[in-house]
C-alpha cells in the first residue's frame, strides 16, 4: 500500500513527488508531503504524537530490560505507596526505577521551602571548556537518546566527596541541551543493589556568571518540554547507598548557558584543581556549574529509604505540576544575590573546582 500524506493525501513518489514523504521527527510515524501540510495536522496530529512517541520508548526500555541479567536487578523497597527497584546497565550504569502507587497518608508538602537549611552542606564548582563535548559522539534524535544501545557518550568530572559519598558529575549533548547527572562513585567492593542503607543528599545547581564569575544563574529554559518557557527545577534529591547510583538534573538549553574565564575561576575564593586548569589559558570561556549540596539525612531502614525517596519525588510532581513554582524560594534568592550567597550558607572560604577526569581527543 503506497505512503500518504495525512493531510492532503499525496502518496509517495506518485503524484509528482520526486522524493519521499517527511516524517514527522517526534514520533517517526506521520508522513507528509510538505511542512505546511504537517502544521496544517498538528492540532489534530498532537496527542496522537505524544502517544506513539511514548508507545516506541516504551518498547526501547522493555528491550533493554530483556536483554539484562536477572542478578542485574534488585526489587528494593515494595508498598502500596511505591515500588522501587534497581538495575544494571550493560555499561555499568545504575538506575533506580520508582513505580508511585497511592500517596495518601503521606507528608505530600513539598521540600523545596528546604533548601539552604541543612546544617550540613557544602559548595563546589565543576568547571569544564564546553568545546570538549563535541569531540565526543552525541545522540541524534529522542530514540536513540533512550535506546538500551547507548551510542553516545557523557564526560565524567573529577570526584567530589560529599558527606561520605564520592560524586561524579557527567555533562553530554542532549539534543542541544546540557545533560547533567549526579553519579556515586560504588563503594570498595559494591553494596548489593538491593541496599536501603545510605545517605540522602540534596544538590541545588546554579552556573557561574560575570566577569569576576560572582554571579548565580539558574539553569535557562530548556529547548522543549514543559520548561520550554521557563528555568527548570534546579535542586534534586537523591538517596546514595554505595550501588553506584545516580541522579539526574535539568540543565538547560547549551547555547544558552553563561560562560565564565579561566582567569576569573583561578582568582579566590575559587580554588581549580590541575585538571580543571589543564589546557586552558585566562580567556578560555568554561561552564562552570556551583553545586549546593545538603546531607539531608542518614537512611538505615526499607521504611526510610521509602519515606526518603517519596519525598524526594515531591518537589519534581510538584514542579510539573506547578512548572511557575519549579524554582525553591532560597535558589530565587541566591541567583540574586550572587556566588556569595553560597558562601554565607554554608561557612565556606574557599571552594574546590574540579575539572573533567579526562579531555576527549579531537576525532581525526
Amino acid at each position: 500500500m503506497a505512503k500518504k500524506c495525512l493531510t492532503c493525501g499525496a502518496e509517495e513518489v506518485t503524484d509528482s513527488l520526486d522524493k519521499k514523504l517527511l516524517q514527522c521527527s517526534r514520533c517517526h510515524k506521520a508522513k507528509y508531503c510538505s511542512v505546511d501540510c504537517q502544521k496544517q495536522d498538528w492540532k489534530r496530529h498532537k496527542d496522537e504524537c505524544g502517544a506513539l512517541k511514548d508507545a516506541k520508548l516504551m518498547q526501547q526500555v522493555q528491550k533493554g530490560a530483556a536483554q539484562i541479567d536477572p542478578d542485574d536487578m534488585a526489587l528494593v523497597v515494595r508498598s502500596p505507596r511505591i515500588t522501587i527497584t534497581r538495575c544494571r546497565d550493560p555499561d555499568g550504569s545504575v538506575y533506580t526505577q520508582r513505580k508511585v502507587g497511592d500517596l495518601r497518608g503521606m507528608d505530600s508538602a513539598c521540600w523545596c521551602t528546604d533548601v539552604g537549611t541543612s546544617p550540613e552542606s557544602m559548595v563546589a564548582v565543576f568547571a569544564f571548556d564546553p568545546s570538549h563535548l563535541d569531540h565526543v559522539p552525541k545522540p541524534a534524535d529522542e530514540f536513540e537518546m533512550n535506546s538500551h544501545k547507548k551510542q553516545w557518550e557523557e564526560l565524567p568530572s573529577e570526584v567530589i566527596s560529599a558527606f561520605g559519598v564520592q560524586l561524579s558529575i557527567r555533562v553530554c549533548d542532549r539534543l542541544g541541551a546540557l545533560g547533567l547527572m549526579f553519579a556515586e562513585k560504588p563503594s570498595d567492593p559494591p553494596a548489593p543493589l538491593s541496599s536501603a542503607h545510605g545517605t540522602d543528599l540534596r544538590v541545588t545547581h546554579f552556573f557561574l556568571e560575570g566577569a569576576d564569575a560572582r554571579g548565580l544563574a539558574l539553569p535557562p529554559p530548556m529547548p522543549r518540554g514543559r520548561f520550554a518557557n521557563k528555568n527548570p527545577p534546579n535542586s534534586a534529591m537523591a538517596i546514595f547507598c554505595g550501588v553506584g547510583d545516580c541522579m539526574a538534573a535539568c540543565a538547560g538549553s547549551l547555547s544558552d548557558l553563561p560562560r565564565v574565564t579561566m582567569g576569573a575561576l583561578r582568582a579566590a575564593p575559587f580554588a581549580p584543581s590541575s585538571n580543571a586548569s589543564a589546557g586552558a589559558d585566562d580567556t578560555t570561556p568554561m561552564i562552570a556549574i556551583a553545586l549546593l549540596v545538603e546531607k539531608c539525612n542518614s537512611v538505615e531502614t526499607p521504611e526510610q529509604f521509602e519515606h526518603a525517596v517519596t519525598r524526594g519525588l515531591l518537589h519534581g510532581m510538584h514542579a510539573e505540576q506547578k512548572p511557575e513554582q519549579a524554582v525553591s524560594p532560597y535558589a530565587e534568592i541566591a541567583a540574586r544575590e550572587g556566588f556569595r550567597k553560597l558562601l554565607e550558607t554554608t561557612g565556606t572560604a574557599e571552594v574546590p573546582v574540579v575539572g573533567l577526569a579526562h579531555v576527549p581527543e579531537p576525532a581525526a
